[in-house]
């Protein structure tokens, strides 16, 4: 009879501990594991796309990306790839003080240590956070300059197809034999990026810039698609670069050289037959003693410029590592998930705690 009532008694118990501990396991496989289904995760429309980095220098660098739908963002990083314990965020959020949703996004880290490698993630506003296949994203910061390229500052304007503003595109840049930099475009359309933040391919000196120095521009705009591109050159200071309109391709503009020029008095020669093409020759005409003027015909061809026939490929330091499918990874077992985790069980701990009491009654 004692043995009885004392079974009674231990089986309700074991009874009890095998459901709080089944309904625990389980509260840890559904939300700490796979997609989820009580923590919100990454969809594909604020998942990053066609993550880039720019802007480097001994101090700062910039990542910048898309989503299709509109999102905050931000990045969290530190120079030890386990211990990413800084965070930012969008560099327009960091000018107002508080969180906005963006399909552009555009993170500038500063006060960064020169000649230190930083590793980083991507965060949406979905809790998703994203990485390099695995691995965080790494890039090392340059040495600080000896010497830096004129202070100068290149400048334009963005629309849109319908003539307004392209607010929040992003301009990249590319002078000949330097790294690429980036900026937004302001709600006025307007953007600008000083040449004194350039540095070489390489990281290392930037590069000798004159008037004539060849300069890519490749503008994204809100969707994959709104983009435009310009071939120019850098131009005189504080010269603007040609408005640029989401949507258009614009080719170097081609110098013609003047059809008639003056000389300097020059010896009277009998008047020649006019003639045109590449090998024309002058026509001198001249009356009594004045002073002939040489009129001259030539067709002058352009010397040609080899222009890429698509937007110039991002020029990176070599310790940068990014997908080359630019399409970054979920990272599961995040902090948001930890935490998820710890307040279920708890949920589940009360739930079976309930469940043992009343089988014991």
């Amino acid at each position: 009879m004692e043995t009885k009532s004392l079974l009674n008694k231990r089986i309700p118990t074991i009874l009890g501990l095998i459901v709080l501990f089944g309904a625990l396991g389980a509260g840890v496989f559904f939300i700490g594991a796979g997609p989820g289904l009580f923590s919100p995760r990454a969809t594909p429309q604020t998942t990053p796309k066609n993550v880039k980095i720019t802007n480097i220098t001994d101090t700062t660098f910039t990542v910048s990306f898309l989503t299709d739908d509109s999102s905050a963002s931000f990045v969290k990083y530190g120079t030890s790839a386990t211990s990413l314990t800084n965070r930012e965020g969008d560099d327009r959020d960091q000018l107002a003080g508080n969180v906005g949703t963006y399909n552009t996004h555009h993170i500038t880290l500063r006060n960064l240590q020169s000649g230190t490698n930083y590793f980083f993630t991507i965060g949406t506003s979905s809790n998703g956070q994203f990485d390099n296949n695995g691995k965080p994203y790494t890039v090392k910061t340059v040495q600080k300059a000896s010497n830096q390229s004129a202070a100068q500052t290149i400048y334009g304007t963005v629309l849109t197809q319908d003539s307004n503003p392209a607010d929040g595109s992003i301009v990249y840049v590319t002078v000949d034999k330097g790294a690429e930099m980036s900026a937004l475009v302001r709600s006025s359309g307007t953007w600008a990026i000083p040449l004194s933040q350039l540095r070489g391919t390489d990281g290392g000196v930037p590069p000798a810039i004159t008037t004539n120095t060849l300069m890519l521009v490749f503008v994204q705009g809100k969707t994959p698609q709104d983009t435009a591109t310009l071939t120019t050159t850098v131009g005189q200071p504080q010269f603007p670069v040609k408005t640029i309109t989401l949507g258009e391709n614009n080719a170097p503009a081609t110098t013609t050289a003047p059809s008639t020029a003056t000389q300097a008095p020059a010896q009277v020669q009998p008047t020649s037959t006019p003639q045109s093409g590449t090998n024309a020759q002058p026509v001198i005409s001249a009356s009594g003693s004045a002073s002939p003027t040489i009129k001259v015909s030539v067709t002058i061809k352009p010397t040609s410029t080899t222009v890429p026939s698509k937007t110039p490929t991002p020029t990176t330091d070599t310790d940068i590592t990014i997908p080359a499918t630019n399409a970054p990874k979920p990272i599961s077992g995040s902090a948001e998930d930890t935490l998820a985790v710890f307040v279920a069980g708890l949920l589940l701990i009360s739930f079976g705690g309930v469940l043992y009491l009343s089988i014991r009654k």
